[in-house]
């Protein structure tokens, strides 16, 4: 019995590890960098710390973003937002799919149009959940793909292979959080 225990507890671990790696990576290798296609937030500066309201101490709202340059032939866009410094190797914090290619932003606390889907976070939500580092200072990665792929129909276990597969090209800033 201990055995089986041991064995199943195992293979729960290395299934968490190996969809959050997945998911981490995804952030490095989908779609090429496209020096027209920009990714922004008048919150704060690509490399800049996020203010507190955007963050689990404060009003833990989504930031303001804006993005330019889409390249020709998006059929749609998803956002991810990924803390590669977390303890378990990378921590979830918003994944957005099905975002249309005639929108350009996403205004502060934003509530997504229709169609715009949200998947589960590492915080277990639908939708934003703000940095929360447990100790120094983390990186939050946020990345936008332009897809040639018009809707995404998987769970978050089949977002890795689908922006594999379809990212055209990927925007991204980095923004820095760290507790007092």
């Amino acid at each position: 019995m201990k055995k089986v225990f041991i064995s199943v507890s195992l293979l729960l671990v290395f299934t968490a590890c190996k969809e959050n790696k997945g998911l981490q990576n995804i952030s490095k290798g989908s779609g090429q960098r496209n020096a027209s296609f920009k990714l922004f937030s008048s919150a704060f500066a690509d490399g800049g710390y996020i203010p507190l309201k955007y963050t689990c101490d404060g009003e833990n709202i989504s930031p303001p973003l804006l993005w330019k340059g889409l390249p020709q032939g998006v059929k749609s866009l998803a956002l991810v937002v990924n803390d590669p410094d977390a303890p378990s190797g990378n921590f979830i914090h918003w994944i957005a799919v099905n975002i249309p290619p005639e929108m350009n932003s996403f205004s502060e606390n934003i509530s997504l149009p229709a169609g715009v889907e949200q998947l589960p976070n590492d915080f277990g939500i639908d939708g934003y959940g703000g940095p929360c580092p447990p100790s120094g200072t983390h990186r939050y990665l946020f990345t936008l793909y332009a897809l040639n792929e018009t809707r995404f129909l998987g769970s978050r276990e089949d977002l890795f292979d689908f922006l594999q597969t379809h990212s055209i090209a990927r925007a991204q800033i980095v923004g820095l959080y760290s507790r007092k």
